[in-house]
């Protein structure tokens, strides 16, 4: 009876296989990762103002989350603080003018590349305990010029519409919008579920008169 039998040959022919295989596939990763980085350098470099836009609010909106983490749920009402404690290393330039962005109300103008942030409340209530815990929720919109077009973030290029909140005016420049229209009531996993003031609430709460309208500047002689 013959038995298999592996040789020493064998295992050398088995192991050099095995080397050149994960060779191989070290070379795939290195080039996939090198083309990842050229595209990425391409679409570096071909950034619009709306991408920068976005861009600086992605950055902003992580900081503004960590800093909540850390102080009860609670977000910072101005930039500085997140700057102040190291949470941002400066405030983003807006590249429509060159100066740091400002935040803005909704409706005010000029506003190409600001920054809108409006808070209200969350509310987590543990069906286990009884208890609601009160957190901070956040609206925040970026503005651009939809004709300029988008190089990273085309999801964006689709224009906002009008509805019970906001003017067709009013949406007309914006090119993101974070915190909107979330639904009350939605169950997070037992033994909590999740709710937020709805988007009128949010929006009078914060001085607003629905629908909001552009703010435009009085001329002499204008009486409206």
């Amino acid at each position: 009876m013959n038995l298999f039998r592996i040789t020493r040959r064998d295992l050398l022919v088995l192991f050099g296989i095995a080397w050149a295989v994960g060779l191989l596939y070290c070379f795939y990763l290195l080039g996939a990762k090198a083309m990842d980085m050229r595209r990425k350098a391409i679409i570096d470099a071909n950034l619009t103002r709306n991408d920068i836009v976005i861009d600086n609010a992605l950055v902003i909106s992580k900081a503004l989350h960590i800093y909540a983490e850390a102080h009860g749920g609670i977000f910072p009402r101005q930039f500085q603080p997140l700057v102040d404690q190291g949470y941002l290393s400066h405030i983003p330039l807006n590249p429509y003018t060159g100066a740091p962005m400002r935040i803005v109300r909704l409706g005010e103008s000029p506003r190409l590349g600001e920054i809108t942030l409006e808070f209200g409340q969350q509310y987590i209530y543990s069906h286990e305990l009884g208890t609601t815990e009160t957190r901070d929720a956040e609206l925040l919109i970026v503005y651009g010029d939809h004709a300029e077009g988008f190089t990273k973030f085309e999801e964006c290029a689709q224009p906002l519409k009008a509805n019970d909140c906001w003017s067709a005016e009013v949406a007309e420049d914006m090119i993101l919008v974070v915190g909107k229209l979330a639904i009350s009531g939605l169950k997070l996993s037992s033994p909590y579920s999740w709710s937020r003031d709805s988007d009128e609430q949010y929006l009078t709460a914060n001085g607003y008169t629905l629908p909001i309208q552009m703010e435009h500047d009085v001329t002499p002689g204008d009486d409206h």
